[in-house]
């Protein structure tokens, strides 16, 4: 089994009923394939960690890359692993907040206007501790 983290902007603003048919889309395509994960949003932002055997993750990131919804896809983070981290979830959920940031602990300087591909790629650490902070649950 693999994890895979990546990071993408938006191509198009996101209303709550968008965001909504996204999930119902992401829980159907990885029951069927096995995968599970967590979803980040906000900012205009994507964060996502999907798990799973290495071919279905493979198969799926391909979608995702030639989906016209966003853009800049950057893999931050590949690496095999022994047991899911996500194994609840066929697609966890947080929408990024001012609000929802000032519960995560470990970021002290960190806020809303810094979820941003290009500071997250910068930061990895601030991405594994906001995946962390949404497997919570």
């Amino acid at each position: 089994m693999i994890t895979t983290t990546y990071i993408s902007q938006a191509s198009e603003s996101y209303s709550d009923e968008d965001l909504l048919k996204l999930l119902a889309q992401c829980h159907r395509n990885n029951t069927a394939s096995g995968v599970t994960g967590m979803l980040l949003f906000g900012n205009t932002t994507f964060v996502q960690c999907l798990e799973g055997e290495q071919a279905n993750v493979d198969e799926l990131l391909v979608k995702i890359g030639a989906d016209p919804r966003h853009t800049g896809i950057k893999v931050l983070r590949r690496a095999p692993i022994v047991a899911r981290n996500f194994s609840e979830w066929t697609m966890g959920f947080e929408q990024v907040t001012k609000g929802a940031l000032a519960e995560v602990p470990g970021l002290c300087n960190f806020g809303l206007g810094d979820f941003n591909p290009e500071y997250l790629e910068s930061n990895p650490e601030m991405v594994e501790t906001l995946l962390r902070w949404g497997r919570r649950a």
